[in-house]
């Protein structure tokens, strides 16, 4: 659940940073290349989950079944790769539309990230052990539950986005870049 409570700390914390270095930079501007970049680390990130035998996926008999020993004997799903290959991806979705101008559509990158990377945790998590205590008898997992307002603000940024008109807005570049 640590992605949720990070997603919303960076969006939190964002708009602070930039009003006391670039005022003028509207904050959809901003989370959309804050989006791009993000998909990479999030990709490493579930990588040294992967190595580090946490958020393992449930048992498996498919010869893919990675035995993570400081756990069990099992052959499990590795979901960690599963989603750092899926956010690498995404990443790379994203990188092709900036390069393409769809920053210049605030929101849109961002709504595609929060969009896509938690359509794929809802997917992942099929596959992932528990977290967290919840009630068994819910159709979804505590994380599925947490995911599903953030598919639903990513889908309303991108209709958004899509909707507006151009953004005409054109900040310089970024201190530091060329």
């Amino acid at each position: 659940m640590a992605s949720h409570g990070g997603v919303i700390g960076i969006v939190a914390g964002l708009p602070i940073a930039a009003r006391r270095n670039e005022p003028a930079l509207p904050l959809l501007w901003l989370l959309d290349r804050v989006a791009v970049c993000s998909t990479f680390d999030v990709s490493l990130i579930r990588v040294a989950n992967f190595l580090n035998s946490e958020i393992v996926g449930v048992p498996t008999s498919g010869t893919w079944g990675v035995v993570f020993t400081s756990l069990d004997q099992v052959p499990r799903h590795p979901v960690q790769l599963y989603e750092a290959v899926c956010y690498f991806f995404i990443g790379l979705a994203l990188w092709a539309l900036y390069r393409k101008g769809a920053g210049a559509k605030g929101g849109l990158l961002l709504g595609l990230l929060l969009l896509l990377s938690f359509s794929a945790r809802i997917a992942l998590e099929f596959f992932t052990t528990p977290q967290a205590s919840y009630d068994g008898s819910l159709l979804l997992s505590a994380g599925q539950y947490l995911s599903l307002p953030f598919v639903l603000l990513g889908l309303g940024l991108v209709v958004r986005s899509l909707r507006a008109s151009n953004n005409s807005f054109k900040p310089k570049p970024l201190r530091g870049s060329a």
